[in-house]
């Protein structure tokens, strides 16, 4: 690199002036620069068009969930004014709620939803049951059993999101020390 002084305002400054050849580094530097902030940009467009598409896709599959439960409405309605008209049987009645449950269970399980069932005389577990009624006994062996179940839990990836309902077995006599 070459110095020269030079004289400014009254006040001498030395500035470099780079050489013939470290011009020529700049500016192939300045290329290279410049080709990474093209390739910058068109990542750039990139990402936008996938982002795009992503938001599209989400839309689309909300729709179709959407679309499930609105149809499983008007299923319901049709078959509420069905029951109002011709008075069906209980055991219709039952068949039909059956059937909703059933396809309400498929959405569900489509999305990764989880559903947990307790059973009657099984071991109370605290991370998946809810305990809404406490059912005293005499008998020690009977203690911590679901002797009801109210309701299912649902669990979704790894997230409860309601836990099962259930009245819980627990002893009335205190252990003697």
């Amino acid at each position: 690199m070459i110095t020269v002084s030079k004289t400014l305002c009254d006040t001498d400054k030395v500035q470099d002036i780079p050489s013939g050849e470290m011009i020529e580094q700049l500016e192939v530097q300045r290329k290279q620069l410049d080709d990474v902030i093209d390739q910058l940009a068109v990542n750039h467009q990139i990402m936008e068009l996938f982002y795009e598409e992503y938001q599209s896709m989400k839309r689309r599959q909300g729709t179709a969930h959407l679309m499930n439960y609105i149809r499983l409405r008007e299923e319901l309605l049709k078959d509420l004014r069905r029951i109002r008209k011709q008075r069906c049987s209980y055991k219709e009645i039952f068949s039909l709620f059956g059937m909703y449950i059933n396809e309400l269970s498929a959405i569900l399980e489509d999305q990764g939803v989880e559903i947990l069932r307790a059973y009657r005389g099984t071991k109370f577990d605290p991370e998946t049951q809810k305990p809404i009624e406490k059912i005293e006994t005499d008998k020690k062996e009977l203690e911590d059993a679901v002797r009801k179940v109210f309701g299912d839990g649902y669990r979704w990836n790894g997230m409860m999101l309601k836990k099962t309902d259930v009245a819980v077995v627990k002893s009335n006599k205190e252990e003697a020390n």
